[in-house]
């Protein structure tokens, strides 16, 4: 075998591993498939026992909060009505995202964060930190 396909072959061996791994791990940040999650949520964000606003909870996280669907649209998908902000990652990612920021700018003793959010049209989960 020439070096050339070698080459290829062992290109073509990780981009077919990395595939699996992504899929089959709890990243899921980088796959080439479509992306076709429809997550809907709510996010109520306590700094020193006082409630954020929308605006801080979007600056914190870098979130756009803007994002909202209708209520027809809602209706239409199945999904609850209490959530209020949409997502299309894979919930884990949003998590993993207000997990990072409490962890290196949070204090686990001052502040609290609570998501329930709804995944294609499934059903309504919660997740809080501190856990």
């Amino acid at each position: 075998m020439s070096p050339r396909l070698l080459i290829v072959a062992a290109i073509l061996l990780a981009q077919v591993a990395v595939c699996f791994w992504q899929h089959l791990g709890n990243t899921r940040y980088f796959a080439w498939a479509p992306n076709d999650y429809a997550v809907t949520y709510t996010l109520h964000v306590s700094v020193g026992g006082q409630a954020l606003t929308t605006a801080e909870i979007s600056r914190r996280y870098r979130l756009n909060l803007a994002d909202r669907l209708s209520i027809d649209a809602k209706a239409d998908l199945g999904l609850a009505q209490a959530e209020h902000y949409e997502w299309e990652d894979p919930p884990q990612r949003l998590i993993n995202r207000i997990k990072w920021y409490e962890q290196r700018y949070g204090s686990a003793n001052r502040d609290s964060v609570t998501l329930i959010y709804q995944l294609d049209g499934g059903p309504v989960q919660k997740w809080q930190w501190p856990t």
